[in-house]
């Protein structure tokens, strides 16, 4: 049976559990691949959120307190700018859904697919507005009728 010769951050757990494995040493190999692929997704959703900020500000828009809606149109073509790569949008939509950015939300309008950008300092009764157009939406809540 293989032995451990190396240890991680995690010695107590890789002498416990790992090394009653058959082959210790590779799936301690394929753990620490793995977790650098985790970085390297949260490395990249960290750089789509700054990007976002960035084109937030540039709009005149403070990325803590602003409540906007965004096409994905749109938001394909930063995610290209912001990471070099450029996918569909199709593609661009379920990537930003895994990885996670807080302020991010998909959202399906009547007329419109896009995102939610929701700063973490949005006053509670602020109006959703449209990024490219500037207007407020409105969104009709479930039960209710005009």
């Amino acid at each position: 049976m293989e032995r451990l010769t190396q240890h991680t951050r995690w010695p107590e757990w890789e002498f416990a559990v790992l090394a009653k494995v058959g082959s210790p040493q590779s799936c301690q190999k394929l753990i620490a691949r793995r977790q650098n692929e985790v970085d390297d997704d949260q490395d990249e959703s960290h750089l789509v959120a700054c990007f976002i900020r960035e084109k937030l500000r540039e709009a005149g828009r403070n990325p803590e307190t602003c409540y906007v809606f965004v096409r994905s149109r749109l938001l394909a073509t930063w995610f290209a700018e912001a990471t070099g790569e450029k996918l569909p949008v199709n593609k661009v939509t379920p990537y930003l859904k895994a990885v996670g950015i807080p302020e991010l939300q998909s959202k399906r309008l009547t007329d419109a697919v896009g995102w939610v950008w929701r700063g973490s300092k949005v006053k509670p009764n602020e109006g959703l507005v449209d990024f490219e157009t500037g207007r407020l939406i409105t969104t009709r809540k479930p039960g209710r009728r005009k």
